[in-house]
Protein backbone atom coordinates (compact mmCIF):
# COMPACT_ATOMS: atom_id res chain seq x y z
CA UNK A 1 0.00 0.00 0.00
CA UNK A 2 1.18 3.38 -1.00
CA UNK A 3 1.89 6.05 1.69
CA UNK A 4 0.10 9.38 1.46
CA UNK A 5 1.57 12.28 3.47
CA UNK A 6 -1.64 15.22 4.84
CA UNK A 7 -1.33 18.26 5.52
CA UNK A 8 -3.73 20.17 7.30
CA UNK A 9 -3.86 23.26 10.06
CA UNK A 10 -2.99 20.61 13.04
CA UNK A 11 0.62 19.50 11.13
CA UNK A 12 1.25 17.03 8.78
CA UNK A 13 0.01 13.04 9.00
CA UNK A 14 1.95 10.39 7.55
CA UNK A 15 -1.26 7.35 6.84
CA UNK A 16 -4.07 9.65 5.70
CA UNK A 17 -6.34 7.25 6.47
CA UNK A 18 -5.04 7.40 10.21
CA UNK A 19 -6.30 10.96 9.91
CA UNK A 20 -9.71 10.21 8.41
CA UNK A 21 -9.91 7.72 11.31
CA UNK A 22 -9.15 10.53 13.97
CA UNK A 23 -11.88 12.74 12.11
CA UNK A 24 -14.57 10.50 11.60
CA UNK A 25 -14.32 10.11 15.69
CA UNK A 26 -13.69 13.92 16.05
CA UNK A 27 -17.56 14.07 14.25
CA UNK A 28 -19.03 11.66 15.76
CA UNK A 29 -18.15 12.93 19.14
CA UNK A 30 -19.21 16.87 18.79
CA UNK A 31 -22.46 15.17 16.68
CA UNK A 32 -23.36 13.03 19.45
CA UNK A 33 -22.71 16.09 21.80
CA UNK A 34 -25.54 17.95 20.17
CA UNK A 35 -27.76 15.05 20.01
CA UNK A 36 -27.43 14.03 23.18
CA UNK A 37 -28.32 17.13 24.44
CA UNK A 38 -31.20 17.58 22.15
CA UNK A 39 -32.07 13.86 23.09
CA UNK A 40 -32.09 14.65 26.95
CA UNK A 41 -34.06 17.90 26.60
CA UNK A 42 -37.18 16.39 24.39
CA UNK A 43 -37.55 13.07 27.26
CA UNK A 44 -37.62 15.46 29.87
CA UNK A 45 -40.35 17.56 27.88
CA UNK A 46 -42.04 14.31 27.77
CA UNK A 47 -41.61 12.20 31.09
CA UNK A 48 -41.11 15.63 32.78
CA UNK A 49 -38.15 13.64 34.94
CA UNK A 50 -34.91 14.86 34.33
CA UNK A 51 -33.01 11.80 35.40
CA UNK A 52 -35.27 9.26 33.40
CA UNK A 53 -34.13 12.45 30.66
CA UNK A 54 -30.81 11.96 32.00
CA UNK A 55 -30.63 7.83 31.72
CA UNK A 56 -32.46 8.00 28.06
CA UNK A 57 -29.87 10.36 26.80
CA UNK A 58 -27.28 8.42 28.48
CA UNK A 59 -27.76 5.48 27.09
CA UNK A 60 -28.45 6.68 23.56
CA UNK A 61 -25.26 8.99 23.67
CA UNK A 62 -23.37 5.05 23.42
CA UNK A 63 -24.95 3.81 20.85
CA UNK A 64 -25.42 6.52 18.44
CA UNK A 65 -21.96 7.47 18.60
CA UNK A 66 -20.78 3.80 17.52
CA UNK A 67 -23.64 3.64 15.01
CA UNK A 68 -22.10 6.96 13.97
CA UNK A 69 -18.53 6.13 13.66
CA UNK A 70 -19.18 3.06 11.42
CA UNK A 71 -21.43 5.16 9.33
CA UNK A 72 -19.27 7.64 8.42
CA UNK A 73 -16.11 4.88 8.13
CA UNK A 74 -18.41 2.93 5.71
CA UNK A 75 -19.23 6.55 3.76
CA UNK A 76 -15.72 6.81 3.48
CA UNK A 77 -14.85 4.24 1.21
CA UNK A 78 -16.90 5.84 -1.16
CA UNK A 79 -15.87 8.09 -4.44
CA UNK A 80 -18.59 9.56 -4.94
CA UNK A 81 -18.94 13.34 -3.98
CA UNK A 82 -15.75 12.96 -2.18
CA UNK A 83 -13.64 14.25 -4.94
CA UNK A 84 -10.88 11.55 -4.95
CA UNK A 85 -10.17 9.23 -7.96
CA UNK A 86 -6.79 7.37 -6.84
CA UNK A 87 -7.16 4.66 -4.34
CA UNK A 88 -3.89 5.10 -2.69
CA UNK A 89 -2.59 1.69 -4.60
Amino acid sequence: MKTRTLAFTGGAVSNVDEMLKRRSLAKAVTWRIIGTIDTFLLSWLITKEPVTAGAIAGLEVLTKTVLYYFHERGWNKVKWGSGRTDTGT
